[in-house]
């Protein structure tokens, strides 16, 4: 729990979000909606993780009922509560590694 905090300003929150549909939150909120785990993903998700923000986090993403999908430190990391890889779409996968890296190394 302490690295959690101290590395990426996160709390573990639940083990199963309920939802395979995410937005951009915070410094992160121009992403537009996507999915992930679709027919096409290469294998399921059935336990995406949720995260709360702590000390110096922030929720970067959100999950359709508003927990958070992943937090951060900007300037330092982020955890995802999902495998990027299950990301539905080409180009919201493109954005979304685009932006978390943007949020943890910006340019």
């Amino acid at each position: 729990r302490a690295w959690l905090a101290r590395a990426v300003g996160a709390s573990y929150a639940t083990d199963d979000a309920n939802s395979l549909r995410v937005t951009g939150a915070g410094p992160l909120a121009a992403l537009p909606g996507f999915g992930f785990g679709g027919a096409d993903a290469p294998y399921p998700e059935e336990y995406p993780d949720t995260f709360a923000a702590t000390g110096a986090g922030v929720v970067v993403l959100r999950y359709a009922d508003g927990t958070g999908a992943a937090v951060g430190v900007a300037g330092r990391a982020a955890i995802v509560g999902f495998p990027l890889e299950l990301i539905d779409r080409p180009a919201d996968l493109a954005a979304v590694v685009t932006a978390l890296l943007d949020f943890v190394a910006p340019p």
